[in-house]
């Protein structure tokens, strides 16, 4: 007869099997690193794996030796403590060797894999890789390929004034993206509540006014387009294109009175 708390064991082992039986409708489960298509892509794949496998040998050889020890040489079977091994110099030496040697043998191959992905000689490709505070930029030099930035989100009160997107589409500029685009943040359920929480627990004079903001889940139409008027008169004054637009020389619609356009959305 099953007692309370191995009926309770049982139904979790249960449950745990019907989210395993489940899985076709997750994505597809990887535990390991996605192996690469270059080749020192391949060889810091195979740099892992070499790695991966000296500490599974040295587990399975650590542990192993553990539990043989428990068994062994337990109390119970008549095992008399041995005071040899104290202080022993033989083992000591030997204990402190063999894991420098393993080191040495992980740390060349480490090493000359390490030293392969900083050498730019002779490469086909140079690409420019700029991190903003929401987005990456990337440039590809040699091919003529020009990259750009997406501001997203914008954080109506947090990131959302001209100082700020000023600053940001010149940072953008001066490193030589072609175009940049926006968006402004909106609020899932679940983002929606997580994010009024952080509000109320650390800017709370401004939940009114995002509650205000975000009746629904995305804010007003009047809104974005303000912010979008706003950038694109820094797109023009910078010379960026927007996401949509192929040459950054063609013209942009500014917003009508810029005098206006001095906090976008709602006063703080």
């Amino acid at each position: 007869m099953m007692t309370k708390n191995s009926a309770k064991v049982a139904s979790y082992l249960s449950a745990g099997a019907l989210a395993l039986a489940a899985s076709a409708a997750h994505a597809e489960w990887a535990l390991n690193m996605t192996q690469g298509v270059t080749d020192i892509s391949r060889r810091i794949y195979s740099l892992h794996m070499l790695m991966l496998w000296i500490c599974v040998a040295i587990g399975v050889f650590v542990f192993g030796w553990i539990i043989y020890s428990i068994l062994s040489f337990r109390k119970s079977q008549g095992a008399v403590p041995d005071t040899r091994m104290v202080h022993n110099t033989k083992a000591e030496v030997i204990w402190t060797v063999i894991p420098v040697l393993i080191l040495i043998a992980c740390a060349v191959p480490a090493a000359r894999t390490l030293i392969e992905t900083e050498n730019a000689t002779n490469t086909e490709l140079t690409i420019r890789v700029t991190g903003y505070q929401w987005k990456w930029g990337y440039d590809y030099v040699d091919a003529g390929v020009n990259a750009g930035v997406l501001m997203a989100p914008i954080v109506p009160g947090f990131s959302s004034s001209r100082a700020k997107l000023e600053r940001t589409v010149k940072a953008i500029a001066d490193h030589g993206a072609r175009f940049v685009g926006c968006n402004v943040m909106y609020l899932e359920d679940g983002t929606r509540t997580h994010f009024m929480s952080f509000l109320e627990r650390e800017f709370p004079s401004m939940v009114p006014r995002y509650e205000r903001l975000y009746v629904a889940k995305h804010p007003p139409r009047a809104y974005r387009e303000e912010v979008q008027a706003l950038v694109r008169m820094l797109q023009q004054r910078h010379g960026l294109a927007s996401r949509h637009r192929e040459s950054p020389s063609a013209p942009l619609e500014a917003p009508e009175d810029r005098r206006e356009v001095v906090q976008v959305g709602f006063a703080w």
